[in-house]
């Protein structure tokens, strides 16, 4: 059965029982977890996830982001809303807002309003927002340092959005550095990832790239070489932090920055937006050895990121890239269309997009 056929679909979330699919024109549609029937695979359309009254009379919502029993939704207007799926939706304060939430009924966070967000991202139960100008905040459950917040706080359930300031120095108390700025955050069951740009004091363009993680890293998730239960603070991804590269056209070395970065509950995959990316994208695995491609053919979690082996007929010294955006051959005609990859738990899924 075809559930959503027609609604022109730009991105589906899973969350525990359910999944919510967003539509091109901002439509929220919510379905039921799939049930074997006499039939087959089948869902159920619970129907649209309802937008709050005072949103803007244009807005819409461009991206949304999912954990068990919550989800996260940024608009057009970069205003962050977020709705619980069911009554275990904001038992951890994930939603950012205090007390019960309507399940399907998005909500406006009230403690964002002043502030234009860039990305919004949800984990199993807690929630990341980072704003336009890098600052990141988190809420919801910190039961294994996923926030990032300060000792003190392990465990806790965070109500109310605190800023992450643990990234920008040791004693986890300074305000975000002029020269520094968060520019992408990821979260998978109760792992964080933030990448974090230095900036020329002068001109303001980036100098460097680090990215750290916090949480949990029982599998190796947390990419920095150990096997940590709870890693309380944001440590350092050293395979992926401080790249560099010849620009010959520039006359200098440039920093390489990720494309995109993605953890979930039990590895992470990183993706190289390096000055070659045209014959194709290198990719970083670390995590559980059951999801991860290891070229170097070892039977083992990997707490470090580490190039993958090729899918299909594997040679010796070549590694894994993901296809760029290039032109294809279909039977009906040549289109554009690349690689992107996801991640669940204990597997990952390399797929084709067609523009």
């Amino acid at each position: 059965m075809i559930t959503l056929k027609g609604k022109n679909l730009v991105k589906v979330v899973c969350l525990d029982e359910s999944v919510i699919a967003l539509g091109r024109n901002g439509s929220l549609y919510h379905l039921s977890s799939p049930e074997l029937g006499p039939k087959g695979w089948t869902s159920n359309l619970h129907g649209m996830i309802h937008y709050p009254k005072d949103m803007g009379w244009f807005e819409k919502v461009i991206d949304i982001s999912a954990g068990k029993n919550h989800a996260l939704a940024v608009s057009n207007s970069n205003n962050v809303f977020s709705c619980s799926s069911n009554e275990n939706g904001n038992q951890f304060g994930q939603l950012g807002i205090k007390g019960e939430s309507q399940p399907g009924q998005l909500s406006r966070i009230p403690f964002f309003k002043d502030l234009d967000i860039a990305k919004a991202v949800a984990g199993f139960n807690h929630s990341l927002v980072v704003t336009k100008d890098g600052r990141i905040f988190g809420f919801g459950s910190n039961s294994l340092g996923q926030l990032g917040l300060d000792d003190l706080l392990i465990g806790e359930k965070i109500e109310s959005p605190l800023e992450v300031k643990s990234v920008w120095s040791m004693d986890g108390k300074s305000s975000k550095p002029i020269n520094m700025k968060c520019t992408d955050i990821a979260a998978g069951g109760d792992t964080s990832i933030f990448v974090i740009n230095t900036l020329d004091e002068k001109q303001f363009e980036p100098i460097k790239s680090s990215v750290y993680s916090c949480g949990s890293g029982q599998y190796g998730q947390l990419g920095n070489g150990g096997f940590f239960h709870a890693g309380i603070r944001p440590s350092l991804l050293k395979p992926l932090s401080g790249l560099q590269e010849y620009n010959e056209t520039l006359q200098k070395s440039t920093p390489i920055h990720l494309e995109s970065i993605t953890i979930g509950p039990t590895h992470g995959v990183g993706i190289l937006k390096n000055m070659n990316s045209e014959y194709g994208k290198t990719t970083l695995f670390w995590g559980h050895q059951h999801a991860i491609l290891r070229a170097d053919k070892k039977k083992s979690h990997c707490p470090t990121p580490i190039e993958g082996v090729p899918l299909t007929s594997p040679v010796a010294d070549e590694t894994f890239q993901l296809a760029p955006l290039h032109l294809t051959k279909f039977v009906n005609g040549s289109r554009k269309a690349d690689q992107g990859i996801a991640i669940g738990v204990f597997d990952t899924a390399i797929y084709s997009k067609v523009y």
